[in-house]
């Protein structure tokens, strides 16, 4: 198994994520179909982000939709390791990994009641191709 370390290295403290208003926007939580397509939609409001060395941080005062925030692609199927930390204070955030076939995997969920403390560790099997 061939590990690649710090290829998301952190996703530090997008807090304040909120699902406001029912719509389009806020559907696509749940619709794997459109999770996987290839665009990216949102909506978002008082945002700082930085991506830098493989490093994501966001904090965000409103945000509904979906965004890549990251793509990888796998000369084979691997596992990658990634470290992550996220707060939300309203609503509820969820990552998740798409290959290139377009299947969907949740890998966090977050909501006010599980925001998380202290940073987190994970693995994910990712597979040829594309990954985002």
């Amino acid at each position: 198994m061939n590990k690649v370390r710090g290829l998301l290295a952190a996703i530090v403290l997008m807090a304040g994520m909120t699902a406001c208003m029912p719509g389009e926007l806020t559907a696509v939580y749940d619709d794997e179909e459109k999770i996987a397509s290839d665009s990216n939609v949102y909506s978002r409001g008082n945002s700082v982000l930085r991506i830098q060395n493989q490093e994501y941080q966001g904090t965000f005062g409103k945000f509904e939709g979906m965004e890549t925030i990251w793509t990888y692609d796998a000369a084979k199927d691997q596992a990658l390791e990634f470290t992550y930390k996220i707060s939300v204070y309203s609503g509820k955030l969820k990552l998740v990994l798409v290959t290139e076939d377009r299947s969907v995997t949740n890998i966090v969920e977050v909501t006010p009641e599980t925001t998380m403390e202290e940073t987190e560790y994970g693995v994910i099997q990712v597979k040829e191709g594309e990954n985002r």
